[in-house]
């Protein structure tokens, strides 16, 4: 999980330029069923879900969608790597991402059944 949290807060912070805000939300949920997110499908059940936010300028609805593909990148320097990673790392642990996008601010949840 430590590589998932360092991937999508240094995502976060090249998004903003050079000032800005990183939330990083941690909690628990309980579903009573299943739930289809952007990424995967959580069966009901009790999970922990970590959320990271940033103030940055957003993200271009076109490029929303390929987020977590390997090597897809919207910035000159940038390799594509951290999400696909990250998406990878938590596919392996069995569980989901949900990648939102809104005007001026970027979210990604990855959840994980707590037992």
């Amino acid at each position: 999980m430590q590589q998932v949290i360092l991937n999508l807060c240094n995502n976060a912070a090249q998004a903003m330029d050079h000032i800005g805000r990183i939330e990083l939300d941690v909690a628990t949920f309980d579903l009573s069923a299943q739930r289809s997110l952007s990424h995967g499908v959580l069966a009901a059940g009790r999970y922990v879900r970590i959320a990271v936010s940033d103030s940055g300028r957003g993200i271009d609805p076109a490029a929303q969608a390929r987020l977590f593909e390997p090597f897809f990148t919207t910035r000159l320097n940038g390799n594509g790597l951290g999400l696909a990673t990250t998406r990878d790392i938590v596919r392996c642990m069995a569980r989901a991402l949900r990648g939102l996008a809104a005007d001026l601010r970027f979210s990604c949840r990855a959840w994980m059944r707590n037992r």
